[in-house]
């Protein structure tokens, strides 16, 4: 019926009422006519009009089109210039980040607190502090937040405090001084699962943003050493993927959904979270989701540049895209689709299949994306010379999880496999 309704929204847009209840009395049945029931939530106005400006684009080009090739001079400028090579040294020599001791548990979380302090949090509901200088565990808990796995751990940046996330909706501020850990404050934010929590510091705003499996995104300040709600929206369609950033000291969350080839931006303002555009991941397909994003990474520059891990098979794909159009559009409901918008799009080499878990992330210094494999491989992608330029055998076995970051300024990246063992990579 999603023809039906897209001739019936434009009927009632173009108030042919009329026409439109002849049009349901052919058809033999009501028809809806609201934007939710619409596919992929665009008119059949927009949806020709893209069709018209994408063969405008292609006319009189060949038909076999370079995937890196870009036609918007803005678009050109932005890859020339923030887009830089592979730089050297980086991660690729490793160690056993916690020596000859063992842990059990299969490790499903991991932070890096403070340059020499390692994080984890295994299935068997324990959470460990590890000191990566000496390679000791230096505290081990068993059920620190109850009798949950401890889902995710987050730092909040220039501080002692962390975010431990449960996988039963709960957030949980603790502190950390003299390898001591004790909680301030927890806050049951989500119904279901979480699946992700981002934080981020927006106007000396502290500021988490969680998205569970109540299709519920959601903000929460934690202020006063309380966490406060803020903002909620739900989603119409399952939530896959999430990462916020501060643009032109803006709280900007982008999304990604199951089967659904778009990523969508929204942002905070006066305690409401809404909605602003999307950015189309497939402009050669206009209502086919052969794919749909599964890890967003952004990285903060003149515009933020977001890496985006497909669910392609049997290779991940990455693609590149900015968030340049956010100070042009005025957030409003029906989001506007903004495509052409690819800087690049490339294979990573990366086996994955449908219960893949896709991670990815930028180098610290934004010259590549780090991909984590299924079969416990660390790929390092150029995103200038196309190229995998690293391939770190990590583990035998999945990598369950993993963390990036900066250890007394040089790049640092652990990893945790389905092999029991916690690897730090060092440059």
């Amino acid at each position: 019926m999603s023809i039906h309704n897209l001739v019936a929204h434009y009927l009632k847009e173009k108030n042919l009422h009329h026409t439109l209840r002849k049009f349901e009395e052919e058809v033999g049945v009501p028809i809806s006519s609201d934007v939710d029931d619409l596919p992929t939530k665009e008119s059949l106005e927009e949806i020709v009009n893209d069709r018209s400006n994408f063969k405008q684009l292609t006319d009189g080009v060949s038909d076999k089109l370079h995937i890196d090739e870009i036609s918007d001079d803005e678009l050109r400028e932005i890859s020339d210039k923030q887009l830089v090579p592979w730089s050297t040294p980086y991660p690729q020599n490793s160690e056993s980040a916690i020596g000859n001791q063992i842990i059990n548990g299969l490790v499903i979380s991991s932070e890096i607190f403070c340059d020499d302090m390692l994080l984890l949090g295994s299935a068997d509901n324990k959470f460990y502090m590890i000191d990566l200088k000496t390679k000791k565990i230096v505290k081990e808990e068993t059920n620190l937040i109850g009798r949950v796995v401890i889902k995710k751990i987050v730092s909040i940046e220039n501080s002692n405090k962390v975010i431990l996330v449960g996988m039963d909706g709960n957030i949980w501020i603790f502190e950390i001084q003299n390898d001591e850990i004790s909680p301030i404050t927890n806050l049951k934010t989500h119904q279901k699962l979480i699946s992700d929590v981002k934080y981020i510091s927006v106007q000396e705003r502290n500021y988490i943003v969680s998205m569970g499996w109540d299709f519920m995104i959601k903000v929460t300040e934690f202020t006063k050493n309380q966490l406060v709600p803020v903002a909620q929206y739900k989603l119409p369609i399952q939530g896959s993927c999430i990462d916020v950033t501060n643009y032109q000291d803006k709280l900007v969350i982008v999304i990604g959904k199951n089967d659904y080839t778009f990523l969508e931006v929204y942002t905070l303002e006066e305690a409401e979270i809404v909605p602003v555009y999307k950015i189309s991941l497939n402009d050669a397909e206009f209502l086919s989701s052969i794919f749909s994003p599964r890890c967003i990474k952004i990285f903060n520059h003149q515009y933020p540049l977001i890496a985006v891990g497909t669910s392609h098979e049997p290779y991940m794909r990455l693609i590149v895209v900015s968030l340049k159009e956010f100070p042009k559009i005025t957030p409003s409901k029906n989001m506007t689709t903004k495509r052409n918008q690819i800087l690049k799009n490339l294979s990573t080499m990366s086996p994955q299949d449908k219960y893949s878990t896709a991670m990815i992330e930028w180098r610290q210094d934004g010259s590549g994306v780090w991909v984590i494999g299924e079969d416990g491989v660390i790929r390092g992608v150029d995103l200038v010379s196309h190229h995998v330029i690293a391939e770190l055998e990590a583990h035998q076995g999945r990598i369950k999880s993993y963390v990036s970051g900066n250890q007394h300024a040089r790049e640092v990246i652990v990893t945790c496999g389905t092999d029991r063992k916690v690897r730090v990579w060092n440059c």
